[in-house]
Formats: structure tokens, sequence, C-alpha cells
């Protein structure tokens, strides 16, 4: 690690000094906090405005630009990452986006185990520095809202621990090319660089090239984070409100056997395998309101054992909880739809960044229930699903397929059910003056994507 000065304002090789010294930000614009440091002769650079992150390296915290496997601060052991917050209408800062760590080297990664993990070497101890982004603004005029640094939680680590040995697994399999959100719950694999076969890399035991990844901490972890780190305000400001949450594993101790953190919540699950509703509902869930909107997520948190409505690793691992009913001949009442999306705003996206791929690429939990042979519903079963990778890019013919048609001026006509047998686009509105506008000037209902009831019903009945 080499710096700018021969005498630094902070001891590079404590944690806390280095922390301290980074809080003096909070307050501050990016503009101001640099200058503030160059006033006192440190030094006149002006840095790279179009990455705060190394902006604040050179300006701030005065060393030079590396992109080692070591922490930025190597003999402190702590990673410097400047990240983004958008603010909702509610007033409730949010992460507006993951968190990048590392890039992943598919040859050598599957040389590694985790305690010698390039990851848990540069990333155990991060100092996180968040801003408010506002669009309108330039970047140095940025708002640094809050520093925090962060160590991971020892169930949240255990969790990590089993993320990065599912990815790596899966990339020893020759598999990198499918490589998926949904395959973990916090840590994830996400893409990093360009689209182009410039960024595609090879991977041991395939010839199959995979695109670059990273691994990130996940944007619904990281508003775990920011929830964590401004809990003493009232009210807070937090995007989870640790009132609405419960931990499902309560201590470590439970995550340090065979058994995975999805095993668990199955096994629990599966001692109401065949009872009613009504059964399960008198059993756990007397105080709930069996005509809310939200029940049967609220009964299934019951029957793991909790007292409140949310599931803290759900929250913080981006998991989507859907509720499936099954008929007699065990069909889904209905396919399974997506919100709406806007005519004008989906032909501006690409697939990889689509909102589509973001909220469908990522782990479900479906609670299933079944009809018997007197129409009374039963629980089967819960599942934890990631769509598989062949049909992923089944959904990306039929989005790909929506877009060309609506920008050609058939947004009147999408593909329908019988189009594919993974996915369709049919109207998801209120009524029918429910509309937006089309590129075209046409008002027309809005419309979502629809995971079709036949493709459910195998996937539930395929389930090990």
């Amino acid at each position: 690690m080499s710096f700018l000065v021969d005498e630094l304002p902070y001891d590079s090789q404590d944690p806390e000094d280095i922390y301290v010294y980074a809080k003096k930000l909070e307050g501050s614009k990016f503009r101001d906090a640099c200058s503030w440091v160059i006033s006192e002769g440190s030094t006149g650079y002006g840095g790279n405005k179009g990455h705060l992150g190394q902006y604040l390296e050179k300006n701030y915290f005065l060393y030079e630009l590396n992109s080692d496997k070591d922490p930025d601060f190597k003999e402190a052991g702590v990673e410097l990452k400047v990240t983004p917050l958008k603010k909702l209408k509610n007033g409730h800062l949010v992460s507006k986006e993951r968190i990048v760590l590392n890039i992943i080297n598919y040859m050598e990664v599957v040389k590694e185990d985790w305690i010698n993990s390039s990851f848990l070497h540069k990333n155990s101890l991060l100092l996180l520095i968040f801003y408010l982004f506002e669009s309108d603004k330039d970047r140095l005029d940025y708002l640094i809202k809050f520093v925090t640094l962060w160590k991971y939680y020892n169930v949240d680590l255990e969790i990590i621990r089993r993320d990065w040995e599912r990815i790596v697994a899966k990339i020893r399999d020759g598999r990198a090319h499918e490589l998926s959100e949904g395959d973990s719950l916090y840590l994830g694999a996400c893409t990093k660089g360009m689209t182009s076969a410039s960024s595609l890399r090879d991977q041991p035991h395939s010839t199959i090239r995979a695109k670059q990844r990273a691994f990130c901490l996940k944007q619904k972890y990281v508003n775990y984070i920011i929830s964590s780190t401004i809990a003493d305000e009232i009210p807070p400001k937090g995007i989870l409100n640790t009132l609405d949450v419960e931990p499902f594993i309560k201590d470590v101790s439970e995550l340090k056997g065979a058994r995975s953190f999805e095993e668990i919540v199955l096994d629990r699950l599966s001692i109401y395998s065949g009872q009613t509703v009504d059964e399960i509902h008198e059993l756990v869930g007397d105080d709930l309101n069996n005509d809310a909107k939200g029940y049967y997520a609220s009964l299934a948190a019951r029957m793991l054992g909790l007292k409140k409505s949310k599931i803290e690793e759900f929250e913080k691992g981006n998991v989507d909880v859907k509720i499936i009913r099954l008929n007699q001949n065990a069909t889904p009442k209905e396919s399974m739809s997506f919100p709406y999306f806007k005519y004008k705003e989906i032909v501006e996206e690409k697939w990889d960044n689509s909102t589509l791929l973001n909220t469908i690429d990522k782990k479900f939990f479906f609670v299933v229930y079944q009809e018997d042979e007197f129409g009374i519903l039963r629980f089967k079963k819960g599942m934890f699903w990631t769509i598989p990778y062949d049909d992923l890019k089944e959904v990306e013919r039929v989005w790909k397929e929506t877009v060309s048609r609506i920008i050609s001026g058939s947004a009147a006509d999408l593909p329908r059910i019988s189009d594919s047998e993974v996915c369709h686009v049919r109207p998801h509105a209120r009524n029918k003056e429910d509309t937006c506008e089309t590129p075209d000037g046409q008002q027309l209902i809005k419309k979502s994507f629809w995971l079709n009831a036949k493709y459910l019903k195998e996937q539930v009945a395929n389930y090990n």
C-alpha cells in the first residue's frame, strides 16, 4: 500500500482510527470534504471525479489507487466501499444498488477453501461510506450521509460462507455460465463489466465461456446494513422496520451442522404437511386475520415458529414468498404474475439490467397448498425455487419479443400463453381504464409478464 504523504491524519494500521477519521465525512459534500484535507496542505491532486470511491481514496485517505487482492487498508484489514443511497417518498433511505466486492477469478477460486479464500481475506471488515444520490446534482455535490465499519454478525457470516461455497461449487461443476442471483441468500455473483464477448471468461471443466462476475452483497442485505447503522434514529429511517421482522435462526450453532438454512426451514414446515388451513390456524395463527391480504404469508411465518410477520433472513436475502394454491389435479389456480411494466420504459431497457430479470432471477419461497377431494385446502409443502438456466433463457426470448413488438407498434399483440411453455404477457390492471402510453402514443391497458400455470405445476411436481 502506497501513501501520498509521509504523515497521515489517521493510523493506517488501526481499523477504529480509520473509522473515526472517516466519520468526519458525515454531513459533508465530496467537494467540501476533500477541500478540507487539501487546505491542510496534504495534496493538490484533483482526483477522478467520475468515480467517487477513487476520489476519496486519493484525496481524503491519501493513498495510491490499487487493484490488489489485499484490502485497501492492508495493515488494518479494512476494505473501503463508497455506495449510493436513494430516498423514497416516505423519507426512508435505501440502497440504490448492491455493493460489488472482488472480481471472481473462475480458474483460481476453485482452488480455494473458505477460510483461505481471497473473498474473506479482502472483505471481512468493510468501511462503508453512504452518500445520497441526486440525479440533478454534480457528483462532487452529493451529500455523505453516514459511515459505518461493518463486520458480519456470526449468523450472517455463516450464511455468507454457505453462499460462497454454493457459488464456487457451481463453478467447479463447469457451470459458471449458469450462475444466478437465486443461488444464494446474502452473497451474490453479479455480472461485472460489459455484456459483449470481451467480458467473457474461461472457466474450469467447461468449454463454455462465462460472463465476468463479482461477489456482491445483495441490495436487500445492504438495506439491512443501512437500517442497522441508523437504528438509533427516532423514527428509524431505514427500510427494514425491525418491529415487523424476526430472525428464523436464533443462534449460529443451528447452522454448524450439515443442514443448510433452506433445509432447516423446510424441516420445520414439514410437520404441517397434510393439515388443513383451519387446523394450522388453530395451532399457530389464532390471532391472525384470515381475511387480511398477507394472511397466508403471515401464517407461514407462524408455522416457522415466528411471532412476527416477516422473516429476517428472507428480507435480507430478497427471498420472494409466493403462495401457490393447487386444485385437485395439482395445477395452480392461476398463473403467477409480476408487476406491470410501462411500455415506454421497457423499450429503453437491455435484458441484462431489465426490471424483469431483476424480478425473476432470485430465490423464491413457495408455500404450496392443495385442495383435497372435498375442496378443502391443505398444506402440501414449502419449497425454495430458482428459475432453471434454460427456462430463464426462454423468459429472455419472450421479453425480447415483447420489446420488439412494442417498438414496432404491436403493443396490443404481445406473446400469449400458447407462444411459450414458460411465460406469457397479459393484462394486469384494475380495470379497462387502467392504461399507460405506448411509444407510438396509444393508451393501452397495463400488462405484465406471467409464469404459466402449467409450467408452475411441473416445477412444483419435480421439486425434490
